[in-house]
């Protein structure tokens, strides 16, 4: 419930901080200790990010009793406190160590079948495509691009650009989550969209797209 708590104060600041300190949590597997590294995301201001990180950090150590957040250079460790229960006093001996409860693993499992779905299903509905959010694959991808810092909006713009210039194209195949949550990610999100090209831009954009998928035109076989 601490946990709960800790997100409902993320959200009522701004849903950028929940994105932002979910995203970290999703590393973090009730260890006693657990050093996560943490990375300014694509389109977010570094002290803008800092900004959040500094008050996730104050808020957590508030209201997580068991558990201590402390920052260094790019890094957050996580550690479990491990409380001591007064001794009896009619034996004077000390009861044995008591962990606390796990952390609330469930919430984080939680966040990540909605960012899966959010994503997914935002694919099916631009692209006119029927992905299942559980496509173990699917998943694998975008929990790679979130380890490093990209959000569900990125994902959102990526589906975005790449189905205004795919659809309706010999590409519309590749608007799937392996090719556009793969790895040239960071290429997708940073293109730019421009509808009014000449034929002669055009034709060069297709041997760009055929290079980018492996394609061999010489050879009239495709990756």
């Amino acid at each position: 419930m601490d946990f709960l708590l800790f997100i409902k104060d993320l959200r009522l600041k701004n849903k950028l901080y929940s994105e932002i300190w979910l995203n970290i949590f999703m590393q973090y597997n009730d260890e006693d200790e657990k050093t996560i590294n943490i990375y300014t995301p694509v389109g977010i201001n570094a002290r803008t990010f800092y900004r959040i990180i500094d008050y996730g950090i104050n808020s957590f150590n508030k209201k997580m009793k068991n558990y201590n957040l402390e920052k260094q250079r790019g890094k957050i460790i996580v550690t479990k406190i491990v409380e001591k229960t007064k001794p009896k006093t009619i034996t004077k001996k000390t009861s044995p160590k008591i962990h606390p409860k796990t952390f609330e693993v469930d919430t984080i499992k939680t966040y990540e079948e909605n960012i899966y779905s959010e994503i997914v299903n935002y694919l099916n509905v631009t692209a006119g495509k029927n992905f299942k959010p559980n496509l173990r694959l699917a998943q694998t991808k975008i929990d790679e691009r979130l380890k490093e810092g990209y959000l569900p909006e990125d994902f959102k713009k990526v589906i975005d650009i790449k189905c205004k210039k795919w659809l309706g194209t010999k590409w519309a195949d590749y608007l799937t989550p392996t090719t556009l949550f793969g790895d040239k990610f960071g290429i997708y999100l940073n293109e730019n969209i421009n509808s009014n090209k000449t034929k002669k831009e055009k034709t060069y954009d297709t041997i760009i797209k055929s290079t980018e998928l492996g394609w061999n035109d010489s050879k009239g076989e495709s990756k």
